[in-house]
């Protein structure tokens, strides 16, 4: 399967940090080449809102099973995105309502107000910072618009003063838990725990916000956008306003409901004005419907509210029975704590406690692991095939992709009876994509239990660990576990090898699984770990162990190039057949030449425009060739670096012979020094070159290729490792200048031959 690669995605968005980090494109891509427009396109998750309305704005009706209200809320935002106008009108509105006797926005700005810590102005601070379990921040981020002061600097008497004025147990705590479940619901002690990842202030802040969201509803058309507005506005300060930013990254992941150790309390006020004044809407609003409303086009978005199994029984009772689902999408949810009980949370703040009823299970699991997950995704999809066509294809797409999260997704696929038809990986990214089909169940295959404990372990074992030195095989340079892992689930589901049995759990397969795994990629088996401080021969059953480092093998002759180098190649061989491309251009080139388990990741490729190319000055998209790369040019400096090696060697009194390598003999006639020169950073064939052992082994490159070289060393520790048995680099430029030394002798010659080292070069600095 050839990986699309998509766009990278915008500024972050409400609640991104949650949903699947996903390309823009993709889903465009393969539906366009899969079904034509208009038809009926299922998305049983709805975990991607840009996923849903990506494809109803490239012309199809997308049925949406949505049972978070929260992802409901998002898709319908994303569907008919507001304005930035429309926000700060509304923002207006909010900052002018009253709050007591005074407006509401220098009521909540005063909350959290301090002063300079030089000039002593007061300002507004943009977060102050907390330790965990501590009863008072002990810092303050601004910057000072009077003074220029910014940066962290410790919290004041009077910052102190405002932190400890709200009560942990105070009405409006009571008011936050009220709104989610009732005072006898058995949820309830749920909810209050949930409640934890909000300090005093920000639920004071929230309850205060949440109450004027009622007060200013309407039913009448403006009323009802100007609510929709201000609960987008909310819905991004709920998520500011909790504990889980932790100090000093940026921005992070939750999947958890834990406090870090460090974490900021972000000013919820300027929260509110970010959210209206970064908002990145979509050019046009797409129509959209809830079930069972009938599209008004041939495009658009249908969602149902509820699960999947509901919607299939709406299916089944007649409801739009004309309905024929011509393909199926989806990014895969993975095992997110901390998403699905805030969003139970935020949906009873938003709309009340009947919004929380159908997600409420959501407050009540703890922890999710992903045995628990592989049988989740199998009782979500096995609701689906009754209404699939042999023959239907499915494109799920995985965002942040791990070994584990690979087998819950395909195991589950494959026991609800769909048949792996292709599959993508880009590691380095995190994302995979997996083309499915579904088959009838007659067609499904059963393994018995007795075949799980006798002679199924031993045959899984095999045909895992060939599918994963084929790869390496083709890969000619190690590989990340997630793509061994992959490339074994991969074998095993096209020979129906993985053991689904009716009397055994998606849950009891996966554990089955990874515990043959287990046993499969170990020193005994032929598998070479290199953990970040060389080869590991060691054998641990730790997920950490088996999801770090690089995995290699003893190569022979039927290995191929290293990757890298043959994407070197192929990067060259389309520049020079152009005369410019954009990145993205070359991206997806490079992908349909290397495809399925072989697509590169995209900072090689960079690195490969990086070394060989310029950016056109008229259009900042584009690349080409740099004039130096044309071949007769490259070609004439290797002649040119040869005579420089010759005439150095002579001066040196050495004698040179040969050509690849050229070697320098002394006067014993002993073999002293092997120069390779390179155009290309293509050296993966002379590290395993045969030479004396007494030799200094050097290649010699052009300035140019220092990046690109420093990158494959980095990312390839078996070259790393060959590389630490004397081999050393020499640029061109540097050759010139040791031909200009006057006081160059044998005694200090490799001294100075090593005073030009690789470093990382701009993109735009080209070093002969």
């Amino acid at each position: 399967m050839i990986f699309i690669p998509g766009r990278s995605t915008p500024t972050p968005g409400l609640l991104t940090r949650y949903l699947p980090p996903l390309p823009e494109g993709v889903v465009t891509k393969w539906l366009h080449e899969k079904i034509p427009s208009g038809a009926w396109v299922l998305d049983p998750f709805g975990m991607s809102p840009n996923l849903v309305v990506e494809a109803a704005r490239a012309g199809y009706r997308v049925l949406v099973a949505a049972n978070n209200p929260i992802n409901r809320f998002l898709i319908e935002l994303a569907s008919t995105p507001p304005t930035e106008e429309e926000l700060s009108a509304t923002l207006a509105d909010l900052a002018a309502s009253r709050k007591g006797e005074e407006r509401l926005e220098p009521h909540l700005r005063s909350l959290y107000e301090t002063k300079c810590a030089e000039c002593e102005n007061v300002l507004m601070p943009q977060a102050l910072l907390w330790e965990r379990e501590a009863s008072a921040p002990y810092a303050r981020i601004y910057e000072c618009p009077h003074c220029g002061d910014s940066g962290e600097r410790p919290v004041n008497r009077e910052d102190l003063e405002k932190a400890s004025q709200f009560s942990a147990s105070g009405m409006h705590r009571a008011r936050a838990l009220e709104r989610v479940v009732s005072h006898n619901d058995p949820d309830r002690s749920h909810v209050a725990e949930a409640l934890l990842a909000y300090l005093p202030r920000a639920l004071y802040v929230l309850i205060t916000l949440i109450n004027k969201l009622e007060s200013m509803s309407s039913a009448s058309p403006e009323g009802q956008l100007r609510q929709r507005l201000l609960t987008m506005l909310l819905l991004n300060t709920f998520d500011d306003g909790n504990t889980l930013w932790p100090y000093p990254t940026a921005r992070a992941r939750p999947r958890q409901i834990i406090v870090p150790t460090r974490f900021r309390e972000n000013n919820l006020w300027l929260s509110l004005e970010r959210a209206a004044r970064t908002h990145n809407p979509s050019p046009d609003p797409i129509p959209l419907v809830h079930w069972p409303e009938q599209l008004p086009s041939d495009s658009g978005v249908v969602i149902f509210e509820g699960r999947l199994k509901d919607l299939v029984e709406g299916f089944r009772s007649g409801i739009s029975k004309d309905i024929r689902i011509d393909a199926v999408i989806g990014a895969f949810p993975r095992p997110n704590q901390a998403y699905w009980t805030l969003s139970a949370l935020w949906a009873g703040w938003l709309w009340g406690r009947e919004a929380v009823t159908p997600f409420k299970s959501a407050l009540r699991r703890r922890r999710y692991d992903w045995a628990w997950h592989s049988s989740a995704l199998s009782a979500t999809l096995q609701h689906l095939t009754p209404r699939l066509s042999p023959g239907t294809p499915f494109l799920g797409l995985i965002g942040e992709v791990e070994p584990s999260f690979m087998s819950a997704a395909i195991i589950a696929l494959q026991s609800c009876g769909f048949t792996v038809d292709g599959l993508a990986l880009r590691a380095g990214s995190g994302q995979a994509q997996i083309a499915w089909q579904w088959r009838s169940k007659t067609e499904q295959s059963s393994t018995s239990d007795k075949d799980l404990q006798n002679e199924l372990p031993t045959q899984i074992e095999g045909e895992a660990a060939r599918a994963a030195f084929s790869l390496l095989k083709q890969r000619g340079e190690p590989a990340s576990y997630v793509r061994l892992h992959t490339a074994a689930l991969l074998a095993l589901a096209n020979s129906n090898t993985i053991p689904i049995s009716s009397n055994k759990t998606p849950a009891d397969v996966y554990s089955f699984l990874h515990t043959v795994f287990e046993r499969t990629f170990t020193h005994r088996q032929g598998f070479l770990h290199f953990t970040g401080i060389g080869a590991s021969a060691s054998v641990s059953t730790s997920t950490r162990f088996f999801e770090t480092g690089q995995w290699w093998t003893q190569p022979d002759d039927n290995f191929a190039l290293p990757l890298a180098d043959r994407v070197e190649y192929a990067v060259v061989d389309h520049l020079h057949s152009i005369s410019a491309c954009s990145a993205s251009e070359l991206d997806q080139v490079i992908c349909e030449m290397f495809p399925g388990l072989l697509t590169p990741d995209r900072e090689i490729i960079q690195a490969c425009l990086d070394s060989y190319s310029v950016q056109l000055q008229d259009d900042g998209e584009k690349w080409r060739l740099s004039p130096q790369e044309e071949r007769e040019q490259r070609t004439s400096e290797v002649n040119k670096m040869r005579e420089m090696l010759d005439e150095l060697g002579e001066r040196l009194g050495f004698h040179s012979t040969g050509d690849h390598p050229l070697f320098w003999e002394n006067e014993q006639g002993e073999k002293v020094f092997a120069f390779y020169i390179l155009v290309s950073a293509c050296f993966g064939d002379i590290l395993t070159s045969t030479l004396p052992p007494t030799t200094k082994r050097w290649i010699v490159i052009p300035g140019s290729r220092s990046g690109l070289v420093l990158y494959k060393i980095n990312h390839n520790p078996y070259f790393k490792s060959l590389l630490a048995s004397g081999w050393q680099f020499l640029k061109f430029r540097h050759l010139r200048g040791l031909l200009g030394l006057t006081n160059l002798n044998r005694q200090n010659l490799e001294h100075q031959m090593g005073l030009d080292p690789l470093t990382e070069t701009a993109s735009q600095m080209r070093l002969l």
